[in-house]
């Protein structure tokens, strides 16, 4: 989806840089043309450049803004991917440890069951199965 973004925001800049050459070779040719004689020709030519050059530079400007907004864009939304898949984690361990906390109370005392252990054994399994996606290597978590 982000390569989709920065794919259709090139493309747009492509349009708009487009339009603007069109419209410089325009008044470039109209300038050739029309102008009475060869020093007002030459000066409106100048500050017809000069002028293009500016354009050039705006927009370019505006392209690297639209791209930097992009980039925070998606550098937000992944943060916030991180953040929720770190807290989903501990939530499904909080809730296994619950699980077993209620599994140990339920058997007879003194079986020696360590239930922290049963629930890092059964995140460890979760993981390996891959019913538990890690947050390090997430694959919705793309950069």
């Amino acid at each position: 989806m982000h390569q989709e973004e920065i794919h259709r925001l090139r493309a747009v800049n492509e349009v708009e840089k487009t339009k603007l050459e069109r419209k410089y070779k325009t008044q470039l040719a109209m300038t050739r043309f029309y102008s009475p004689d060869m020093a007002t020709k030459t000066e409106r030519l100048n500050i017809l450049n000069i002028d293009h050059q500016k354009r050039i530079e705006e927009l370019k400007c505006q392209h690297e803004t639209r791209f930097k907004e992009l980039e925070d864009k998606q550098s937000a939304l992944i943060l916030k991917i991180q953040d929720w898949e770190a807290t989903w984690v501990e939530e499904v361990k909080s809730w296994a440890k619950n699980e077993l906390r209620n599994i140990v109370a339920s058997k007879e005392p003194g079986t020696g069951i360590d239930y922290s252990q049963m629930c890092d054994n059964v995140v460890e399994s979760m993981i390996e199965t891959g019913a538990m996606v890690p947050e390090t290597n997430s694959p919705s978590v793309v950069k």
